[in-house]
């Protein structure tokens, strides 16, 4: 049960934050808070995710935290900040940070990206161990868990329902193949909305990943479930949304370093 869920809160943290906030044709980022139930096998759980504005820059922030029985066997959470700006179409990380009390691989990463030298900078500090330390080769497109969702989506947004995307995860990077899947018909609180569907694998895996998106809620996600060989293994699903005003300042910052 714990192995499930810390998958499904690692799937969310990969996938969910990015996918709550494009408005469709605009191509504009909102500002956002969101809560999503976890299923995975008997284990559940909860992801809450929060996007805030501070000028050009965005803090994309989500926490993944186990309920029931899964809580009290786990006691930790998965919590990850990406702050990134938006350049010509291209999401381009500024900072990412991982604390991480839940999957086999616990500890703190923290990463600095510097565009102009090409170098992304940090430290990667197990649980129980030193800190090492971390010089990744920037090579666009390349983006963190959270950012390679909100290029994801700023494409879908235009109608660019497949493609390959790179992602940075620890020490590795991934190559994920994005393709359609699809549309269905969705109830979200008791209203019904047509779901564009877009699935993806990494390279690979036996693990697929289907995202069903709703245009008229800003292609927010209201579905994802992830599949392993043919059998459903993970579920989430949306509960509640709700847009927020821009930070100032000071609480962008306390959001970027918590």
């Amino acid at each position: 049960m714990n192995r499930h869920f810390r998958f499904a809160a690692r799937l969310s943290a990969a996938i969910v934050l990015g996918l709550c906030s494009l408005v469709a044709g605009a191509q504009t980022l909102i500002a956002h808070e969101a809560t999503y139930k976890l299923k995975a096998g008997f284990a559940r759980g909860e992801l809450t995710t929060r996007l805030r504005r501070d000028g050009d820059t965005w803090v994309a922030r989500h926490v993944a935290t186990p309920r029931g029985l899964a809580g009290l066997v786990t006691g930790g959470i998965i919590d990850e900040t990406s702050v990134f700006v938006v350049r010509d179409d291209n999401i381009r990380v500024q900072s990412y940070l991982s604390s991480d009390g839940l999957s086999k691989d616990k500890g703190r990463i923290e990463l600095e990206f510097d565009w102009q030298q090409k170098l992304a900078r940090g430290t990667v500090t197990p649980e129980a161990g030193d800190a090492r330390e971390l010089a990744v080769p920037l090579e666009p497109p390349l983006h963190d868990r959270l950012s390679i969702q909100y290029q994801l989506m700023h494409n879908l947004a235009d109608d660019v329902t497949s493609g390959v995307y790179r992602m940075f995860d620890t020490d590795e990077t991934k190559v994920l193949t994005i393709s359609p899947a699809g549309s269905r018909r969705l109830k979200v609180s008791g209203k019904t909305y047509d779901a564009i569907g877009v699935m993806h694998q990494a390279e690979g895996s036996s693990r697929t990943t289907t995202l069903w998106c709703v245009p008229a809620l800003g292609y927010l996600p209201a579905l994802i479930e992830q599949r392993r060989k043919g059998k459903l293994k993970v579920r989430v699903t949306l509960q509640d949304y709700a847009q927020l005003e821009p930070v100032n300042a000071s609480e962008s910052n306390a959001a970027s370093t918590s």
